[in-house]
């Protein structure tokens, strides 16, 4: 065989994870993916009104700016509430 029995084994270099790692860690990953999708939702929000090139983009001089963006900061503060209670549960976790 090619076991040498003189050399010792490296066991610490085998880490199992418990059944309860595994469920804290597929938690916290769902947490951070929810916090990541309402980020990217502001964040298209927000290259609605700076990015020109964009085909949703909404200009300053359009005759209803002031409502939309309006709305967009309603949405964005809604996401933004929903992120913060997001991270307290993850540090609750």
């Amino acid at each position: 065989m090619f076991f040498d029995y003189a050399d010792t084994l490296n066991l610490a270099k085998f880490k199992y994870k418990t059944e309860g790692e595994n469920v804290y860690e597929e938690e916290v990953e769902e947490i951070k993916e929810e916090i990541s999708t309402r980020q990217s939702y502001i964040d298209e929000i927000k290259q609605r009104f700076l990015n020109p090139s964009s085909k949703s983009y909404i200009s300053p001089d359009a005759p209803d700016y002031n409502v939309a963006k309006g709305i967009a900061d309603e949405k964005i503060s809604k996401y933004n509430f929903e992120i913060q209670e997001l991270q307290k549960e993850l540090q609750q976790i």
